[in-house]
């Protein structure tokens, strides 16, 4: 039985492993509640965590090296990692898409990379190197999609480019953004179409060449964060977790203020961890001042993401600064490095940070009123109407007519695949985690980094999993990424040269065969062609899907009015400035509830896209054609792949 004295015996790090291990059985019984792989995997992996750094600190008390490779077949990896980047490029030119072979060799790469790091000698090793392939590979990935898709991947990019840059563009003015949030935040536009007019290209190539540049290439900043705890060699190793991580993959190819937001977050990481650890330079200050200015101007979300860390961050240094180390920690001295470190610089930050932030957005104009009140009220609301214990986003049935395009186990299967590189990942940051708790030095650094993770995790499941989302949970993952990409190596540096014989050599190429696997063909990491196209909804579309798009611009299918196809082929129309469009609604006894111009693609029938099912319902579902847009109907436009047909179906 576990009481007060078994505490007091052990260190905090223990006591934390114990607690945690305890906290996972007590969450287990949630898998008899729902069958989300989140629910159901998470304190699986925490428990595994607790118990793995139990053992690891009770049966092995000494540090290994890892065995190692030889200069020559060091060497080889290096060729063979330029052909197969080499090879990666004409599979991408000649399929167009990112396919499932592009897919599987990218992930042959990034596991050739997480070798080296893991097993080549200290002689041969060259941090420089490495690098420049983890960000080859990263611009290869992310550019094959954004060169082989036709238009832009996602929804939100076709809002930014075609209805706010454009006509920033051509007006050479923010005024266009007078009536939405951007005006406040319109960074991200004005690089853009700064860029286009400068280098005389497309709003879409000036996307690419900016703000997709930076995205890919900014990952290297977790580098100079991680060796404030690590040494050269993990500190690479957390900058190739971070760059195949699947929502950073994902903000690469679907560019909107977020990607650019990620950017400016990251370095808030490191500047926050370098204020922590060493003596703040006025250099530091200004570019922390720079940074949080411009994550502001860019995006609401980014920025609020922004001030928890750097709430974080003063709570931590200001709780060190008044003596409460020693309660966490059970010491009554820090290490004599970090006494230098001015106990009140991240304060100054924040407050001058809170401030700006604060003057912003009550300027900022969002639905009739400012952002700042707006806000309080959107939450209060959620709260009142859609808070409960496992409310989560509601799956509808299928009307009679159609079958789902995700059922039977291969679903599940799809969910947890899709899951498993972040559950790896938060396993290596639960250890990672105890062992900030067992550090000598960094402390307070390494504090603020587990408990960001800890509160950015409370955003993105746990209050989701009470039916509230008004904090948009689903960007949250890239920034909470960073945190855990540097605290994970932490942790799989200690599994690394605490484990000694064959189990850690076979646990590490294990580790480098399947984590950049799982993250790289996960469905976030994939919007532009989904590996499992019957489950996850693709989030680009072909030529001939667009040129429907700009057809129906032309000829005026509806009459002014409205047409109707599935979500979220529909978001492209508008925000493309071509026609308003609407989702097709089936009634509750499955016929079609959807009166007007139709708009079918074969993905409607072979396919995941989503269709109404209700006023507050949807789910992906395969239609047949003959229902849609049938061979006797009255069709008005076919491209071959996309027809335009009139139904007469009344409203049910």
């Amino acid at each position: 039985m576990l009481n007060a004295s078994v505490f007091k015996k052990n260190s905090v790090d223990v006591n934390a492993a114990i607690v945690g291990l305890v906290l996972a059985i007590i969450l287990l019984p949630l898998r008899t509640l729902s069958s989300e792989p989140f629910i159901t995997a998470i304190p699986v992996s925490l428990g595994l965590a607790c118990l793995s750094y139990l053992v690891v600190r009770w049966q092995y008390d000494s540090t290994t090296e890892l065995p190692t490779i030889s200069t020559t077949l060091s060497k080889a990896s290096t060729v063979a990692f330029v052909f197969g980047l080499g090879t990666l490029v004409l599979i991408a030119q000649q399929a167009h898409a990112r396919t499932v072979p592009f897919l599987l060799l990218a992930s042959a790469l990034a596991a050739v990379i997480l070798v080296q790091l893991f097993f080549v000698a200290d002689d041969a090793f060259s941090p420089g190197l490495v690098l420049a392939q983890i960000l080859a590979l990263s611009v290869v990935v992310r550019f094959a999609s954004l060169y082989t898709t036709p238009g832009f991947v996602g929804v939100d990019s076709w809002t930014h480019i075609a209805l706010y840059t454009q006509p920033i563009f051509e007006s050479q003015s923010l005024g266009p953004l007078a009536e939405v949030k951007y005006y406040a935040a319109p960074l991200y536009h004005i690089l853009v179409a700064t860029t286009a007019q400068w280098l005389g290209v497309s709003l879409r190539d000036a996307l690419f060449l900016s703000v997709g540049l930076v995205t890919t290439l900014f990952t290297v900043t977790i580098f100079g964060a991680s060796r404030f705890f690590v040494g050269e060699r993990w500190a690479v190793v957390a900058v190739a977790l971070y760059a195949v991580a699947d929502h950073v993959v994902r903000w690469g190819i679907n560019i909107i203020p977020t990607s650019l937001g990620l950017v400016f977050f990251v370095a808030l990481v490191y500047y926050t961890v370098r204020m922590l650890s060493v003596p703040a330079r006025l250099r530091d200050y200004g570019m922390m001042l720079f940074f949080s200015v411009a994550i502001i101007f860019t995006h609401q979300v980014s920025a609020f993401i922004a001030l928890v860390l750097l709430g974080v961050a003063t709570t931590v240094q200001l709780l060190f600064k008044f003596g409460h180390g020693q309660t966490i920690f059970g010491e009554q001295n820090r290490p004599v490095s970090e006494e230098a470190v001015d106990s009140w610089s991240l304060t100054v930050v924040t407050s001058l940070y809170a401030g700006i932030l604060a003057v912003n957005w009550s300027v900022t104009p969002y639905a009739n009123s400012t952002f700042i009140e707006f806000m309080p009220r959107l939450l209060e609301f959620t709260i009142a109407q859609s808070a409960g214990f496992l409310n989560l986003i509601d799956s509808s049935s299928p009307p009679p007519v159609a079958s789902p395009s995700a059922a039977g186990p291969m679903a599940q299967y799809v969910a947890y695949f899709d899951g498993m590189g972040y559950f790896i990942l938060f396993f290596l940051t639960i250890v990672g985690s105890l062992v900030v708790l067992h550090l000598r030095s960094r402390r307070e650094a390494g504090l603020v980094l587990v408990v960001a993770t800890a509160i950015m995790m409370v955003f993105t499941f746990l209050f989701p999993l009470f039916g509230v989302r008004t904090f948009i949970p689903s960007r949250w993952y890239a920034f909470m990424y960073a945190p855990m990409a540097i605290v994970g190596t932490l942790g799989l540096s200690y599994l690394a040269h605490r484990v000694t014989g064959r189990q850690i050599v076979v646990g590490l190429v294990i580790f480098a065969l399947v984590f950049p696997g799982t993250m790289l063909m996960s469905q976030s990491a994939t919007e532009d062609n989904p590996v499992f196209p019957d489950h996850n909804i693709r989030y680009a579309y072909s030529e001939s899907e667009l040129a429907a798009v700009y057809t129906a611009g032309e000829i005026d299918p509806a009459a002014g009015g409205l047409v109707y196809t599935d979500h979220p082929y529909k978001t492209v129309f508008p925000r493309s400035g071509s026609y308003e469009a609407e989702t097709i609604r089936f009634a509750e006894d499955g016929s079609l509830a959807t009166t007007g111009v139709i708009v079918y693609r074969p993905l409607q029938s072979d396919g995941a896209t989503l269709f109404e099912t209700g006023p507050d319902s949807s789910g992906t579902y395969d239609v047949p054609q003959s229902l849609l847009c049938p061979e006797d109907g009255e069709k008005f436009y076919d491209n071959g792949d996309v027809q335009m047909c009139r139904t007469q179906t009344t409203d049910g």
